[in-house]
């Protein structure tokens, strides 16, 4: 039962990450290689909130505002710049990523920080111990896939989101703002980065170090899940979590992450579409 609980709150983070490149995939085609780098940066930032004794909630609030700032800012320096179809903001939102990475860095050095827990303590369930951080990374990842699943379904701006992920001409053609929606993907998605962080840095520590792994994992999650699936991200994360955990108990530590390769992999060449993702057809 330890290691199914350490697999699911791990792997809640990684569903939370690949959630957050759905988020700007849906809505402008882009997934944001940067995204990790701005949930570790709202970690760095929910350090000051709880180091200068500010309230919690509206240090959160105002993180939240300024991130979506940021996202919108992202969005028309990095991406609205730049060609359509061809991809380059693989290049550019990894640039964003290094910047963050070296901003991060020079302000805070290159040590871990212990992140305060949103709510302390824990219980025994199962002979196992879990912590409230542990409840509130499978809630939070939970909640997030749920509600983004409604919101892309049953609102105006996330049937817009979805026509045009599924046929950008067409949705632009019947009067879809497709750059409108794009910002508001941005913002919405770094605002979200930043609700998120503080729950995800009492697991990961504050460390310059971790968007890496997170970015790499978020990935493997959401293309085992399914990309443009945030039901498939969350069950791809849960996925990646608990094959890490079984591989550290029973064959060591050093290869769990080779087994989470060969599982990417497998889905890759084998069920590219991942386990909930719809595959794309179309006319030749």
């Amino acid at each position: 039962m330890t290691i199914l609980i350490s697999g699911l709150s791990v792997g809640a983070i990684y569903a939370l990450i690949a959630i957050g490149y759905n988020i700007t995939y849906l809505a402008a085609g882009v997934i944001n290689f940067a995204f990790a780098n701005f949930v570790m940066l709202g970690v760095f930032a929910w350090l000051v909130v709880t180091g200068f004794s500010l309230p919690s909630v509206i240090g959160l609030v105002v993180t939240i505002a300024i991130f979506a700032v940021l996202g919108v800012i992202e969005e028309r320096v990095a991406i609205r710049p730049l060609p359509i179809g061809r991809h380059a903001e693989l290049i550019t939102t990894l640039g964003v990523g290094t910047v963050l990475t070296g901003l991060i860095t020079v302000i805070w050095g290159t040590n871990p920080l212990p992140v305060k827990p949103v709510v302390d303590g824990g219980f025994q369930f199962l002979g196992a111990i879990v912590t409230w951080n542990d409840v509130l990374l499978v809630g939070a990842a939970s909640v997030a896939a749920v509600v983004l699943y409604f919101v892309l379904r049953h609102t105006r701006l996330g049937l817009a989101a979805t026509a045009l992920n599924q046929d950008r001409t067409a949705a632009i053609l019947r009067g879809v703002d497709s750059r409108r929606i794009a910002v508001i993907a941005f913002a919405f998605a770094l605002g979200y980065a930043a609700l998120i962080a503080p729950v995800v840095g009492n697991q990961t520590f504050a460390d310059v170090g971790a968007p890496l792994t997170l970015a790499i994992k978020g990935f493997f999650a959401l293309t085992i899940g399914g990309i443009g699936s945030n039901l498939g991200a969350l069950v791809g994360g849960f996925a990646v979590g608990i094959i890490e955990a079984l591989a550290a108990r029973y064959v060591g530590g050093e290869f769990q992450d080779l087994f989470v390769f060969v599982l990417f992999l497998l889905f890759v060449f084998l069920r590219p579409s991942g386990i909930i993702g719809q595959r794309a057809l179309r006319t030749v």
